[in-house]
């Protein structure tokens, strides 16, 4: 690994938009753009190499499209840094096919880190940050739990339904209790099936994008953030509810285990079972709805100290946290 690389610069390659893989790109490319020269891309269409090391942010899959644009005999000018996360303990044949393309990996997570090693490369925890906290005390009249599914994150392994399952088995039609479901990029025939699971119970679905004010509105009109997911390879929207004060209860698995505990949330027992979604293989947690049905139902009593040390851990998780793993990263 060649020695101060931010005197030489990054091209950082990535997806410039707002979602999940877009966001983590603009934190990232942040902290380099603030420790050394920097030239951002996007993946879409990526411009003319400046500096002699480079960034690549996206997808295995995608690792095609960016030699496609930007040969690797001017990638391999300094060192290439992929980031990368997983899901799912067995790594599909696109990342063995690209990994040559790299010199090491960066990754969200510890979880990610012990399965990226797999490959035989050098491999460093850039933590994911929520970029301002926002704990205003606010409240609701009605006790809200909030989930999240866009379907272009695989609803299988997001498992939303079963956040909706344990909600009707842990209060039926009380009113007294709601539940939110905040889908995007959802098909028409999981809108449906969504819009049938809440019919004449108290959930609400919300099936349009939000801007930045109405998700904060959202996130403040909710009191406990609820993902029985299979697998994350960080779990950036639980890390968020923390930064409002909300409670979180979340499969006790995988990347959010680098800042859940049983102090600060809730974390769901699980199993682990064989992948039952193809795009995935090896293993990843089965939740224990059982378990999810008492932690929601503890969840609506008093829990005020749970939440400070949800907002005082999401406070740890700040951008100044993600730049310091940045500049060790390259030597700063």
């Amino acid at each position: 690994m060649e020695l101060h690389r931010q005197s030489k610069g990054f091209d950082a390659i990535g997806l410039v938009q707002s979602s999940g893989l877009g966001n983590a790109f603009a934190m990232n490319a942040g902290s380099l753009l603030s420790a050394c020269p920097t030239e951002i891309h996007d993946i879409a269409e990526i411009g003319p190499k400046r500096y002699r090391h480079t960034y690549v942010h996206g997808l295995p899959g995608q690792t095609q499209h960016v030699l496609n644009q930007m040969p690797r005999a001017e990638l391999g000018l300094g060192d290439v840094i992929g980031f990368w996360v997983c899901e799912s303990t067995e790594l599909s044949d696109d990342y063995r096919k690209f990994i040559g393309t790299f010199s090491e990996l960066w990754t969200a997570s510890e979880y990610c880190k012990e399965i990226l090693e797999q490959l035989g490369k050098p491999v460093t925890v850039i933590p994911h940050c929520v970029t301002s906290v926002k704990w205003r005390p606010v409240a609701n009249p009605v006790f809200t739990f909030l989930t999240m599914a866009d379907y272009h994150s695989r609803i299988v392994r997001k498992n939303p339904f079963g956040v909706v399952e344990a909600f009707k088995k842990a209060f039926g039609k009380s009113q007294d209790v709601r539940l939110v479901i905040k889908l995007r990029n959802m098909p028409a025939a999981f809108r449906g099936m969504f819009m049938r699971e809440a019919d004449n119970y108290n959930i609400d679905v919300i099936d349009e994008d939000l801007n930045m004010t109405n998700l904060d509105q959202l996130w403040l009109q909710s009191d406990c953030f609820v993902s029985m997911h299979k697998a994350e390879g960080f779990g950036l929207n639980m890390l968020e509810a923390m930064s409002y004060g909300k409670l979180v209860i979340g499969t006790g698995y995988s990347g959010n285990m680098d800042f859940m505990n049983t102090e600060n949330s809730f974390p769901i027992n699980y199993k682990m079972i064989d992948c039952d979604d193809e795009f995935y293989s090896g293993q990843w947690a089965m939740p224990d709805m059982d378990h999810t049905i008492e932690l929601m139902r503890k969840a609506v009593e008093d829990n005020l100290e749970m939440r400070k040390k949800a907002f005082e851990t999401a406070l740890e998780f700040s951008p100044l946290k993600t730049l310091k793993a940045v500049m060790k990263a390259i030597d700063v």
